[in-house]
């Protein structure tokens, strides 16, 4: 079930790109591969956005284009919303294959890679500003004595933690913990899952280095 509050935070985002949909002149995006079309006479926002909140911009959108909302001169607002991968919603505004009004990939730095790019092109970023609509953790995940052995319980545990123990060639032993041997650390590929190439950027960085170069060289690998 959809809350109102996010109902409301999809429509400001929404609501504030219409003065700058109206004053475009190009023609809309051709309808293809099935992706529904706005009716005569509407205003069709184009929003492209990272596949894995399809289920959830489904139901917003819905919500959004039952609600007869129109612009102050009497059009009708139609949002086609198009999922994508994070990082082709982003290459599409870049490249121009696309003339869309709206983007939401699954994570900021995907923004702030376009900006990057854009500005070494053009000289100014692809996006001004940005406004979270939802925030999903990347959390560590391990056996409950071993957390416990980290010291989870008495102290916060964080990725400082998991990198120190990873580095350390006595492994759990330096721990007391000399049956678990080595530690070992799993994660999905960077270049396949989004929370991976963060994970591991939050993971091996060090103070004063870049997240945007980490994070080019994790999606790129």
């Amino acid at each position: 079930m959809v809350s109102r509050k996010m109902i409301r935070c999809f429509y400001i985002l929404l609501l504030a790109m219409l003065l700058l949909a109206a004053c475009k002149s190009e023609p809309n995006p051709t309808s293809k591969n099935g992706e529904q079309s706005a009716p005569p006479g509407s205003l069709e926002l184009v929003f492209t956005y990272g596949s894995e909140k399809e289920a959830w911009i489904k139901d917003l959108t819905t919500t959004f284009n039952g609600g007869g909302h129109r612009t102050g001169s009497g059009k009708k607002i139609f949002v086609k919303a198009v999922p994508m991968g994070s990082g082709e919603t982003v290459d599409e505004v870049l490249s121009g294959r696309r003339q869309t009004h709206l983007i939401s990939p699954a994570s900021a730095a995907f923004i702030k890679l376009g900006n990057a790019q854009s500005r070494t092109q053009t000289g100014k970023d692809l996006v001004a500003s940005t406004d979270t609509l939802v925030l999903s953790p990347v959390v560590i995940a391990m056996w409950k004595p071993m957390a416990e052995a980290l010291g989870w319980g008495k102290k916060p545990i964080g990725w400082s933690d998991i990198l120190a123990l990873a580095r350390n060639q006595q492994g759990w032993s330096s721990f007391g913990r000399q049956q678990w041997g080595s530690f070992k650390f799993d994660q999905r590929r960077a270049h396949i899952s989004r929370a991976s190439s963060r994970q591991l950027c939050i993971t091996v960085l060090r103070p004063g280095s870049s997240i945007r170069r980490c994070l080019r060289t994790a999606l790129n690998t």
